[in-house]
């Protein structure tokens, strides 16, 4: 919203050292449903412009091709802390996969039954 307040860089950074922590603890479907929110904020260290300059060209064209966020330490690391969640999450949802785990425990059982065979 171009009319919302902006928020505290301190906030934000407290913000995602929150989610880091918890994001082990989020069950493959939680994972899926931060993703959208995640990538949006992404986009949104993409289209941030230094506070006052937002009338310089320059200072738009530079943070639209993702040049804006390398500059600003604060903002990298959020950038480099967001994609990290977003890889978390991504591996949490890769990990899971119903089909895996019955056909897994399928070959599990037979091993070990092949084992006390021979």
């Amino acid at each position: 919203d171009a009319n919302a307040a902006p928020v505290n860089p301190f906030t934000i950074n407290l913000g995602l050292a929150f989610l880091t922590l918890g994001v082990n603890r989020c069950t493959p479907a939680e994972c899926a449903e931060l993703l959208p929110g995640l990538l949006a904020f992404l986009g949104s260290n993409y289209d941030d412009v230094a506070p006052g300059d937002n009338t310089d060209a320059a200072a738009t064209i530079s943070s639209s091709v993702g040049v804006g966020h390398l500059l600003d330490p604060s903002r990298k690391m959020r950038y480099d802390q967001t994609w990290h969640l977003i890889f978390r999450c991504l591996e949490s949802i890769a990990q899971y996969s119903p089909l895996e785990k019955k056909s897994g425990s399928k070959n599990v059982s037979s091993s070990k039954a092949s084992g006390k065979e021979g």
